[in-house]
């Protein structure tokens, strides 16, 4: 697949679907044994939008701008076809008044960053788990997220071809202690959770530059 930029693309507006919320989510041998909770504090989204620009600041030849203005246009017309899961955005007038501004300033397209929910990747259960968070199987303690990211043409309204996935990780919190309810665990505990959903964002982010084909580095 070709580089974004040698596709023609040298501005993106960035357009985040995330809220602060933490899942919590215990799977146990039956389902009788599973637990599942959510909490208020996690990253927020002018969080991510820092990470996104640290990033293609570092690795991409790509100028990302903000696109939060219209996110809630954009979302509110964003259409997914239940046949093929291709993204489009209804033709009406505000969306085509959006567009041409979009381009008029140089977009060349849109890159829609939203949470998903997520299949259990980490112990390949029939369990779903929230968009992010704290993930318990058989004592092991992980930190995860994900989200799913799709790059709209400001030129056509539809998505462009091989630049939606979702992308999704985890890593080990070794020592960490499970609590019942999220309002148990103690502030240090709640920093380790936050520092690991930043963390987990960071590589998720550039995981997803090189997937869509926005690094300067590969082709």
């Amino acid at each position: 697949m070709p580089s974004l930029e040698s596709r023609g693309i040298r501005k993106l507006a960035l357009v985040l679907d995330i809220s602060p919320n933490t899942y919590f989510k215990s799977v146990g041998l039956t389902v009788f044994q599973n637990q599942a909770f959510a909490g208020d504090q996690s990253i927020e989204a002018v969080k991510v939008a820092e990470i996104f620009r640290q990033l293609f600041t570092e690795e991409s030849g790509i100028s990302l701008v903000d696109g939060s203005s219209n996110r809630e246009l954009l979302l509110r017309n964003l259409q997914v076809s239940r046949w093929n899961g291709v993204a489009s955005l209804k033709g009406s007038d505000e969306i085509t008044s959006l567009l041409s501004e979009l381009t008029s300033k140089g977009v060349d397209a849109i890159l829609i960053v939203q949470e998903v929910d997520l299949p259990d990747f980490i112990g390949l259960t029939n369990q779903r788990l929230g968009p992010k968070g704290v993930y318990r199987r058989f004592g092991d303690v992980y930190i995860y997220g994900g989200f799913r990211i799709r790059a709209v043409s400001a030129k056509t309204g539809f998505e462009m071809e091989h630049t939606s996935y979702v992308q999704a990780s985890a890593r080990p919190l070794p020592n960490f202690v499970w609590r019942e309810n999220f309002e148990a665990f103690n502030a240090s505990e709640r920093e380790v959770i936050a520092k690991g959903v930043d963390e987990i964002f960071r590589n998720n982010v550039r995981e997803a530059l090189v997937m869509i084909k926005a690094t300067r580095s590969r082709n």
